[in-house]
């Protein structure tokens, strides 16, 4: 049982109860979840974000530059370069970072804040599909994310 963010008032948080790994701590949410990459933005080297997008959660790793540095998490085992991003694409992290909105995660504002790769030891939630058609090992098939030409996905056992 944790607690979950449901408003503010005079400076202080409001939270009940939730059965999901969120915590409350010094008025941030935090939360720890794990799941798929399914794209990665690289607008951070421009003065915007980068981002990871872990199914439909966006966690923020990188921004452009600013006056005023602030504390952050690791994210050094997914390198942001742009021409590695399909060697990450369908692996599966674990993500540890302050809840920002429903969706958007950041890993700036504590050191303790992380994205990391897991140890994957089957062919489960590899990238597949795209504009390149890849496909999925034998005994998987490509669970797609849209029903567009194009559209990528992961591979799943049958």
């Amino acid at each position: 049982m944790a607690l979950l963010f449901i408003g503010s008032f005079g400076g202080f948080y409001l939270a009940k109860r939730q059965t999901s790994s969120q915590i409350i701590t010094n008025k941030a949410v935090e939360e720890k979840f794990t799941g798929t990459i399914t794209d990665i933005n690289y607008q951070c080297q421009a003065d915007g974000i980068c981002t990871i997008q872990i199914g439909e959660k966006y966690v923020i790793v990188g921004k452009g530059e600013s006056p005023t540095p602030e504390p952050k998490g690791n994210s050094s085992n997914i390198e942001l370069d742009e021409n590695k991003k399909n060697s990450y694409l369908g692996k599966k992290v674990e993500v540890f970072a302050q809840k920002i909105d429903n969706n958007t995660y950041t890993i700036y504002g504590k050191t303790k804040y992380y994205v990391k790769l897991l140890n994957q030891k089957s062919e489960d939630g590899k990238f597949c599909g795209g504009f390149a058609g890849i496909e999925c090992p034998v005994g998987y098939l490509c669970k797609y994310d849209g029903n567009y030409p194009d559209a990528s996905g992961i591979c799943v056992k049958k």
